[in-house]
Protein backbone atom coordinates (compact mmCIF):
# COMPACT_ATOMS: atom_id res chain seq x y z
CA UNK A 1 0.00 0.00 0.00
CA UNK A 2 3.08 2.35 0.51
CA UNK A 3 4.03 1.97 -3.06
CA UNK A 4 0.73 2.99 -3.94
CA UNK A 5 0.52 5.80 -2.18
CA UNK A 6 4.19 6.96 -3.56
CA UNK A 7 3.65 6.01 -6.69
CA UNK A 8 0.14 8.21 -7.11
CA UNK A 9 1.04 11.21 -4.95
CA UNK A 10 4.92 12.09 -5.01
CA UNK A 11 3.92 12.64 -9.30
CA UNK A 12 1.55 14.88 -8.54
CA UNK A 13 2.92 16.91 -5.54
CA UNK A 14 6.60 17.25 -7.18
CA UNK A 15 4.98 18.30 -10.59
CA UNK A 16 2.44 20.59 -9.57
CA UNK A 17 1.65 23.98 -8.54
CA UNK A 18 -1.69 23.37 -6.91
CA UNK A 19 -3.33 22.84 -3.77
CA UNK A 20 -2.04 19.66 -1.32
CA UNK A 21 -4.31 18.92 1.70
CA UNK A 22 -3.60 17.35 5.45
CA UNK A 23 -6.01 16.81 7.59
CA UNK A 24 -7.10 14.64 10.72
CA UNK A 25 -10.21 12.84 10.63
CA UNK A 26 -12.64 10.97 13.25
CA UNK A 27 -15.88 8.79 12.54
CA UNK A 28 -17.44 5.80 13.60
CA UNK A 29 -18.49 3.03 11.68
CA UNK A 30 -22.08 1.22 11.58
CA UNK A 31 -21.81 -2.56 11.14
CA UNK A 32 -23.49 -5.36 11.90
CA UNK A 33 -25.89 -3.85 14.64
CA UNK A 34 -22.96 -1.97 16.69
CA UNK A 35 -20.75 1.24 16.36
CA UNK A 36 -17.28 1.22 16.19
CA UNK A 37 -14.92 4.56 16.69
CA UNK A 38 -12.47 5.34 13.86
CA UNK A 39 -9.87 7.91 13.97
CA UNK A 40 -7.41 8.22 10.77
CA UNK A 41 -5.21 10.80 8.86
CA UNK A 42 -5.77 11.71 5.18
CA UNK A 43 -3.37 13.68 2.19
CA UNK A 44 -5.64 14.68 -0.25
CA UNK A 45 -4.73 16.54 -3.87
CA UNK A 46 -6.19 18.99 -5.83
CA UNK A 47 -5.61 19.20 -9.41
CA UNK A 48 -8.66 21.80 -10.20
CA UNK A 49 -11.60 23.05 -8.53
CA UNK A 50 -13.84 20.48 -8.92
CA UNK A 51 -11.60 17.35 -8.30
CA UNK A 52 -9.53 16.30 -5.57
CA UNK A 53 -7.62 12.23 -5.06
CA UNK A 54 -8.07 11.70 -1.39
CA UNK A 55 -6.03 8.42 0.45
CA UNK A 56 -6.33 7.43 4.04
CA UNK A 57 -5.09 5.47 6.68
CA UNK A 58 -7.84 4.67 9.62
CA UNK A 59 -7.86 2.89 12.60
CA UNK A 60 -10.88 0.80 13.33
CA UNK A 61 -11.35 0.54 17.16
CA UNK A 62 -12.68 -3.52 18.10
CA UNK A 63 -12.54 -4.88 20.87
CA UNK A 64 -11.61 -8.48 19.48
CA UNK A 65 -9.41 -7.62 16.57
CA UNK A 66 -7.37 -4.55 15.17
CA UNK A 67 -8.71 -3.23 12.22
CA UNK A 68 -6.88 -0.91 9.72
CA UNK A 69 -7.76 0.62 6.16
CA UNK A 70 -6.36 2.48 3.40
CA UNK A 71 -8.76 4.09 1.11
CA UNK A 72 -7.51 5.90 -2.38
CA UNK A 73 -10.76 8.01 -3.50
CA UNK A 74 -11.56 10.47 -6.78
CA UNK A 75 -13.78 12.99 -5.64
CA UNK A 76 -16.05 15.25 -7.25
CA UNK A 77 -16.78 18.78 -5.63
CA UNK A 78 -19.56 21.23 -6.50
CA UNK A 79 -17.84 24.69 -4.44
CA UNK A 80 -19.70 27.00 -3.24
CA UNK A 81 -19.45 29.35 -1.03
CA UNK A 82 -20.39 27.76 2.29
CA UNK A 83 -21.43 24.83 1.63
CA UNK A 84 -19.81 22.80 -1.25
CA UNK A 85 -21.14 19.01 -1.97
CA UNK A 86 -18.85 16.07 -3.19
CA UNK A 87 -19.15 12.72 -4.10
CA UNK A 88 -16.66 10.23 -4.97
CA UNK A 89 -15.41 6.43 -5.14
CA UNK A 90 -12.36 4.32 -5.00
CA UNK A 91 -10.81 1.29 -3.51
CA UNK A 92 -9.64 0.55 -0.30
CA UNK A 93 -7.07 -2.02 1.09
CA UNK A 94 -8.33 -3.59 4.66
CA UNK A 95 -5.54 -4.99 6.87
CA UNK A 96 -7.12 -6.93 10.19
CA UNK A 97 -4.53 -8.35 12.87
CA UNK A 98 -5.99 -10.91 15.58
CA UNK A 99 -4.29 -12.86 17.99
CA UNK A 100 -3.12 -15.69 16.29
CA UNK A 101 -2.63 -14.77 12.59
CA UNK A 102 -3.58 -11.66 10.42
CA UNK A 103 -5.56 -11.10 6.88
CA UNK A 104 -6.19 -8.88 4.42
CA UNK A 105 -9.03 -7.73 1.67
CA UNK A 106 -9.42 -5.01 -1.13
CA UNK A 107 -12.52 -3.42 -1.25
CA UNK A 108 -14.18 -0.33 -2.54
CA UNK A 109 -15.28 2.50 -0.74
CA UNK A 110 -18.85 4.93 -1.96
CA UNK A 111 -18.57 8.25 -0.05
CA UNK A 112 -21.00 11.55 -0.35
CA UNK A 113 -20.38 14.82 1.95
CA UNK A 114 -19.78 18.68 2.29
CA UNK A 115 -17.47 20.97 3.02
CA UNK A 116 -18.95 24.14 5.73
CA UNK A 117 -16.21 25.79 6.65
CA UNK A 118 -13.19 26.69 4.00
CA UNK A 119 -11.34 29.71 6.07
CA UNK A 120 -7.53 30.65 5.43
CA UNK A 121 -6.84 27.19 3.81
CA UNK A 122 -8.32 25.40 6.79
CA UNK A 123 -11.76 23.15 5.75
CA UNK A 124 -14.41 21.18 7.91
CA UNK A 125 -16.42 18.37 6.25
CA UNK A 126 -18.81 15.99 7.42
CA UNK A 127 -19.17 12.42 5.22
CA UNK A 128 -21.11 9.49 4.99
CA UNK A 129 -19.24 6.43 3.24
CA UNK A 130 -20.47 2.80 2.19
CA UNK A 131 -17.81 0.59 2.63
CA UNK A 132 -17.36 -3.08 1.14
CA UNK A 133 -14.01 -4.14 2.35
CA UNK A 134 -13.98 -7.25 0.24
CA UNK A 135 -15.13 -7.52 -3.21
CA UNK A 136 -15.93 -11.34 -2.75
CA UNK A 137 -18.39 -11.26 0.12
CA UNK A 138 -19.74 -7.90 -0.30
CA UNK A 139 -21.32 -6.90 2.73
CA UNK A 140 -21.12 -3.58 3.33
CA UNK A 141 -21.18 -0.75 6.34
CA UNK A 142 -21.72 2.82 6.84
CA UNK A 143 -18.88 5.36 8.13
CA UNK A 144 -20.17 8.53 9.23
CA UNK A 145 -17.09 10.87 9.34
CA UNK A 146 -15.82 14.31 10.67
CA UNK A 147 -12.86 15.86 9.66
CA UNK A 148 -10.76 19.31 9.09
CA UNK A 149 -8.06 19.77 7.31
CA UNK A 150 -5.08 22.38 6.33
CA UNK A 151 -4.27 23.09 2.60
CA UNK A 152 0.04 23.60 1.96
CA UNK A 153 0.47 24.76 -1.72
CA UNK A 154 3.74 23.31 -3.14
CA UNK A 155 5.94 24.91 -5.99
CA UNK A 156 8.84 23.29 -7.69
Amino acid sequence: MKRLFILIFVPFILFSKQNVKVGVSTSFIYENGEAYPVFGVNIGYYPVSFFFIEASGEYIMKSSYKEFAFPVTANFIYNMRFFSPYAGFGIAYHYYSYDAYSDNSLGYRLKLGFKIIDRKGGAVYFEASYDVPDFSSGGGRWYFTGRADKSFNFEF
